[in-house]
C-alpha cells in the first residue's frame, strides 16, 4: 500500500523491494512509520520510505490514527482511444471529487465527471485505489480515492467547472499523455503506470 506525501511516497510492504535512485528509508517498526512521514513531508528530493509488515493492513489503519481519513472518487474518460483530462491548480489531473452522503464510489466517480467536466460517462471497471496526504486548515489528511475506467460517446465540448479551480478540460490522444506527466501529481502517475504502458 503506497500512500503520497507529495512527490515522495511510504510505503506498507511484505518485503523490501530492490530499488535505485532516490533517497531510501525503512524500518520493520510500526511506531517509527509517523517519524518517516515527517521525513518525506519535509523532503525535496525525491525520498521513498518503506515499512516491512506481515500485516499490511492493520499496519495502515496503526499508522491512520493520526489522520483524518477523506473519501473521494474519480474516473479515467475514455473516448475511443482518447483520455478526459482537466488543468488545475498548475497541474494536469483527472477529475475527482470527495463523496457525498448515501453515495457509492461508482456514483460519485460519475458525478464528478459530469460536474467537473460537463461529461456524461458511464462505469467500465474498477481501478486501483491511491492514496495521499495533504494538510488542510491545519489538520493532516489522508485522501483515499477510488478510481474507475469509464467510457463515453459524449462529442459535446467538456466545459470545466470554474468554481473547483478548473482551467481548462481537454480530450488527450494517448501519445500525449507521456508529455503531461512531468507536470502532474505523482499519484496519478502512479495510478496511470498501474493500468497503461508507455
Amino acid at each position: 500500500m503506497r500512500i503520497f506525501v507529495q512527490n515522495n511516497y511510504l510505503e506498507f510492504v511484505n518485503e523490501y523491494p530492490e530499488v535505485t535512485g532516490g533517497r531510501v528509508l525503512q524500518t520493520e517498526e510500526i511506531k517509527d512509520s509517523y517519524k518517516l512521514y515527517l521525513s518525506l513531508k519535509t523532503r525535496t528530493d525525491f525520498t521513498r520510505a518503506y515499512i516491512k509488515t506481515d500485516d499490511i493492513e492493520k499496519s495502515f489503519e496503526e499508522f491512520a490514527k493520526r489522520f483524518k481519513i477523506r473519501e473521494a472518487a474519480g474516473g479515467l474518460v475514455m473516448r475511443d482511444t482518447l483520455q478526459l483530462w482537466i488543468f488545475r491548480n498548475g497541474k494536469w489531473d483527472l477529475p475527482k471529487g470527495h463523496l457525498e452522503e448515501n453515495e457509492t464510489n461508482a456514483e460519485a466517480a460519475v458525478r464528478e465527471v459530469e460536474e467537473e467536466c460537463g461529461v456524461k460517462a458511464e462505469i467500465v471497471k474498477e481501478l486501483p485505489t491511491t492514496y495521499h496526504i495533504y494538510t488542510y486548515e491545519g489538520k493532516e489528511i489522508i485522501k483515499k480515492t477510488y478510481w474507475f475506467e469509464m467510457s463515453t460517446e459524449d462529442e459535446s465540448t467538456p466545459q470545466p467547472q470554474i468554481e473547483e479551480g478548473i482551467e481548462k478540460v481537454t480530450w488527450l490522444k494517448e501519445i500525449e499523455i507521456p508529455y503531461i506527466l512531468n507536470n502532474t501529481w505523482a499519484s496519478i502517475e502512479y495510478l496511470l503506470s498501474q493500468i497503461i504502458e508507455f
